[in-house]
């Protein structure tokens, strides 16, 4: 690029260029936020608060109703001084016949509570696998990318020792054009590995449905590329 753009020294990118940086969130985090956000899983918990209650419902019908009453004379005069000024008692009314055969309704209920649970259980399975999947690609490309951190640091020290070989004589034209060859290799797959790591995350975030935590991240991991040779 130096040669086609006619430069008098390496060129530079002007963009601050993504440096991938540890997740302060673990993978739990993320997995209670994807859940939190999921519409689908969202639906499915509704619709388990809503069977519930239809089982309270039917449950209830099976018991009996209890119930109160009670009385109070206000005209005393009219009534014997035997009988009492109050009374009050306890009824219990059931109904041994329906019209509806209360156990073949609950039934029908518990049916759906199970084959809900089982919608639950796949739902969230759906997501821990998923977003667990996604934060562990983060992290593999995050300690890809330090290691060709460590690669890239020893090919600028190899091109400045070749640079410096070649201004006192100890070195060719030839080495330091090899030097350079290996530190533009260095650093395009650090790039790469950048790269990769911004794609699994902005994917990471998209799973925990708020995507725009990607804006929030990336002010973190933004930073101006070294150019040049030492």
């Amino acid at each position: 690029m130096q040669s086609f753009l006619q430069l008098p020294g390496p060129a530079c990118l002007s963009t601050p260029l993504p440096r991938p940086v540890p997740l302060q969130q673990n993978s739990a985090w993320f997995v209670a936020q994807a859940k939190a956000n999921n519409p689908v899983f969202l639906q499915l918990l509704a619709k388990d608060q809503q069977i519930k209650q239809q089982l309270r419902i039917e449950q209830g019908k099976r018991l009996p109703e209890v119930f109160m009453v009670g009385s109070y004379d206000l005209n005393r005069s009219a009534t014997p001084l035997t009988e009492p000024d109050w009374s009050i008692g306890l009824g219990i009314r059931y109904h041994f016949t329906t019209a509806v055969n209360r156990s073949s309704s609950m039934d029908v209920v518990r049916s759906r509570q199970q084959q809900l649970a089982f919608h639950q259980a796949q739902a969230q399975a759906d997501i821990e696998l998923a977003v667990q999947s996604s934060y562990r690609a983060v992290m593999q490309y995050l300690e890809q990318f330090e290691l060709l951190e460590q690669d890239l640091e020893l090919a600028r020290e190899h091109a400045r020792m070749q640079r410096h070989g070649f201004e006192e004589g100890m070195a060719t034209s030839l080495d330091v054009t090899d030097a350079r060859l290996k530190l533009t290799a260095a650093e395009i797959e650090s790039l790469q590995a950048a790269f990769q790591y911004i794609s699994a995350l902005a994917q990471l975030a998209q799973y925990t449905g708020q995507p725009e935590l990607l804006s929030q991240w990336l002010p973190s991991l933004l930073h101006e590329q070294q150019c040049g040779f030492l």
